[in-house]
């Protein structure tokens, strides 16, 4: 096995991970081409520790990541694996938390312009944190915003199977070769959009279409749950 070189550091760590654990991949019909020649954002959603490796597969090594400060502690590889290209973007939580999120929209462009940045995606787990639930959560704005800020287009990609892979919460890892089923939709492009909320409501209700589609079974919302999720519309913009 060839020793990565720092430009495809990792991309060579993805794919052998996936290698190891024998992980398959199956593309859902209607699954849109990625974009990947200009600054985009992708929208996934956090089921499992394998996302870091399996989603980097999916987005076909076009995207950097945003993840919390505390992973660099609890994973350092992951820094040293990506230092050179700066393909994770490690944030602090304050920061992030602070509206109306000017500094951290700062430090944003400040990434996306260092000169060791080499991919031209972002890739952003909206939900806020790890879902395995059969409905989606509510999704954080502040990307959003961002993206309708800087006049980004945003692209959800769903990919299900992953924590049959690797289940931190049960300490297992299953190398049997688990089926990882993923969609890509079509891109939402922000200056078709009259305002934030307009674009935000957009983005929401896609993430849920594709998610139930992934998910057929988990499609029927009780009246209780309608309740919830305009709870949860109402919390997300506090």
């Amino acid at each position: 096995m060839l020793l990565p070189t720092t430009k495809d550091r990792q991309a060579w760590w993805s794919k052998h991970i996936c290698w190891l654990l024998g992980l398959r991949f199956e593309a859902m019909p209607d699954c849109k081409p990625l974009v990947s020649d200009q600054k985009v954002i992708y929208l996934v959603n956090h089921r499992s520790l394998a996302d870091f490796f399996v989603h980097d597969v999916i987005v076909q090594h076009k995207a950097s990541y945003l993840a919390r400060e505390m992973v660099r502690a609890v994973f350092p590889l992951t820094f040293l694996a990506t230092r050179y290209q700066n393909s994770i973007w490690f944030f602090r939580r304050g920061i992030k938390n602070t509206r109306p999120y000017t500094k951290f929209f700062a430090w944003l462009d400040e990434m996306w312009a260092c000169p060791n940045t080499r991919r031209p995606g972002l890739v952003v787990y909206p939900e806020g944190h790890r879902n395995t639930s059969p409905h989606p959560l509510r999704l954080k704005r502040g990307m959003i915003q961002y993206a309708y800020d800087r006049c980004i287009p945003v692209q959800i990609v769903l990919a299900f199977g992953l924590e049959e892979a690797v289940n931190e919460n049960e300490f297992r890892v299953d190398t049997s070769g688990c089926l990882i089923r993923y969609t890509v939709d079509e891109p939402l492009f922000p200056n078709k959009y009259s305002s934030e909320d307009e674009f935000y409501e957009a983005v929401q209700e896609r993430f849920n279409s594709k998610f139930y589609e992934m998910n057929p079974s988990s499609s029927r919302i009780t009246a209780q749950q309608q309740i919830d999720r305009a709870d949860n519309r109402h919390m997300a913009r506090l």
